[in-house]
């Protein structure tokens, strides 16, 4: 049980010693009775529970370009976290609320925060690369923050371990765009199972200059 709060616990009365006689918790020499030979006791459960609390980051980026993140986490439980490391998980999202259509940024580990004592917190910082994605254009975007992603640190609630930017404004860079503008077989006549030598033209219509090689396939 790892929910913060005070238990009861309750024993008996159908605890029997070797000779099999019960419980006689009252002493009254009834052994078994229902109420009175049940021994009980209160128990209180203390647990970290992770809150992220604060997410900044630059109002404006670029796809395909650094941007640099600072988060804040806090411990609101009533007893230190003590794993001895946990991974925070940076997310790129279209919303404030972490989920499916969501991308990865980074998972960063922290190894130096704990026992992290109720009601204190820690900051960290790091750089992220927006990634260039056909499914994501010029627009409004929030740099979300999980906590804990992996569940290292068991917590008293496990569904609040994320917190939101502010809203980001993203633009596509100028990109190259290869298009093949033809393709002519040198002969006019080719012979099936014997080699033919065939001639292309492509074409950057794109803002943008390529930047590394690539493979052309033909088929």
């Amino acid at each position: 049980q790892w929910a913060a709060g005070l238990y009861t616990m309750v024993l008996g009365p159908d605890i029997r010693d070797l000779a099999g006689n019960q419980m006689d918790q009252d002493g009254d020499r009834i052994s078994g009775e229902a109420t009175e030979d049940r021994y009980s006791a209160s128990v209180t459960v203390r647990s970290p529970d992770f809150v992220v609390t604060s997410v900044s980051t630059a109002e404006t980026g670029s796809f395909g370009s650094p941007l640099s993140v600072t988060w804040t986490v806090r411990n609101a439980g009533s007893d230190a976290a003590r794993s001895t490391a946990w991974y925070d998980r940076i997310y790129l999202s279209r919303d404030t609320t972490i989920g499916g259509d969501d991308i990865t940024l980074s998972d960063f580990y922290v190894s130096d925060a704990d026992p992290l004592a109720p009601d204190t917190s820690y900051t960290r910082t790091t750089s992220v690369t927006l990634p260039i994605n056909v499914n994501f254009g010029d627009g409004t975007y929030y740099i979300l923050v999980g906590s804990d992603v992996y569940n290292y640190q068991i917590e008293n609630n496990e569904s609040n371990n994320a917190g939101a930017s502010s809203a980001v404004t993203l633009t596509v860079p100028p990109l190259p765009d290869l298009v093949v503008d033809s393709v002519m077989p040198i002969q006019s006549v080719i012979e099936a199972g014997k080699p033919t030598t065939i001639s292309w033209t492509l074409r950057n219509q794109g803002g943008a200059a390529t930047n590394t090689s690539w493979y052309d396939q033909i088929y």
